[in-house]
């Protein structure tokens, strides 16, 4: 009898142990909030001097196939939502790839963006920009939600867009 007792501790405690660890993000300055699966680093957070731009980096822990970046900026009036994406497209340090098809647009009334993939020869990735449309505020907000992968598979797209629904923009 004690040895099925401490044989259901080891077993709880190993199940608690492996239990999922999401990682949940809400930046109140940038106005936005995330929850990752279990399989992904802690971010590495970079903000500029201005506190007008952050970063969040993300690595998954089991291999080194994916990444995640998000990048918020604060914006006093409501952001061009063309011109924003054309300036990130040829911003030469994100190096994103060349576009592959169009662009699917998106309205959730107070935010608006697009989405699109992209590939090259050695990576595929599926970049969302979402600007926000507070036109009688001084206080906007655009985002670019960038998932990378080399190893682009319908599970890789399946776990982004997931990803994609938990991100929030809040008021």
């Amino acid at each position: 009898m004690r040895n099925l007792i401490i044989a259901l501790l080891i077993i709880t405690f190993t199940q608690i142990s492996f239990a999922q660890k999401k990682i949940d993000i809400t930046d109140n300055n940038y106005k936005f909030s995330i929850t990752l699966p279990d399989g992904w680093m802690k971010p590495k957070q970079e903000e500029t001097t201005k506190k007008d731009v952050i970063s969040y980096t993300f690595d998954h822990k089991k291999d080194s196939t994916a990444q995640i970046l998000i990048l918020a900026f604060k914006i006093e009036s409501v952001k061009d939502l063309d011109n924003f994406i054309y300036v990130l497209e040829k911003d030469a340090t994100l190096n994103i790839p060349p576009k592959s098809g169009d662009y699917t647009s998106f309205d959730n009334g107070d935010y608006d963006g697009k989405v699109a993939l992209y590939k090259d020869l050695q990576f595929t990735e599926l970049i969302y920009y979402y600007r926000t449309k507070r036109a009688d505020s001084n206080e906007n907000y655009a985002y670019m939600l960038r998932f990378i992968s080399t190893n682009y598979t319908s599970k890789a797209e399946k776990q982004f867009k997931d990803i994609e629904d938990d991100f929030k923009i809040l008021k």
